[in-house]
């Protein structure tokens, strides 16, 4: 599945300082994130706030395929212009020109990392919807989950990371990507 798109997010003003490149998949993270919650049949009620970690998530996870590329690109741009002295001339005079270029580069490595973030996630929840008895049963939680906070920890295995789960009476669960009997 390939996904490359363009339009502005609600919550990316909050990014636009740290991330600027973002301009470049914005309709991308839209795209991505529709089908992954529409595709999948959840039993989970997944609240705004939870689908705004999803968003942050994934957010996160482009953007650091994309922003260093580009600010390589901006870096070897200052040296040929070297009036330039903001990302917005940066934008207006080069990326706009650029765009489908840096695009067909990037879009090998982004298609990757969605597909893996979209199999990383559907595994994080199908095992909490297998096991939510038994993690209830067990840690007597009894509630809606609250909270993800993804990425903690080293990735491995296709980009698979540890992913806290925090629950509305506020016990929270971290959830291995592997198999942790052997822990």
């Amino acid at each position: 599945m390939n996904f490359f798109f363009n339009k502005k997010l609600k919550y990316e003003e909050k990014y636009s300082k740290t991330q600027p490149f973002s301009v470049l998949y914005n309709n991308f993270l839209i795209k991505v994130l529709d089908y992954f919650f529409n595709k999948n049949k959840f039993s989970i009620k997944f609240t705004k706030n939870l689908k705004k970690d999803f968003k942050e998530n994934l957010y996160y996870e482009v953007s650091n395929i994309i922003d260093p590329h580009i600010y390589n690109v901006l870096q070897i741009y200052k040296k040929g212009n070297p009036r330039v002295k903001n990302i917005t001339t940066f934008y207006e005079k080069f990326l706009k020109n650029k765009k489908k270029i840096i695009k067909k580069i990037l879009e090998k490595n982004i298609n990757l990392s969605v597909r893996n973030w979209i199999r990383n996630n559907n595994d994080i929840i199908n095992r909490f919807i297998h096991d939510e008895k038994k993690i209830n049963n067990i840690f007597n939680i009894n509630s809606d989950i609250k909270k993800f906070k993804f990425g903690l920890g080293d990735k491995h295995n296709n980009h698979k990371a540890v992913t806290l789960i925090i629950f509305k009476n506020n016990k929270k669960i971290l959830y291995k990507p592997r198999n942790a009997e052997i822990d």
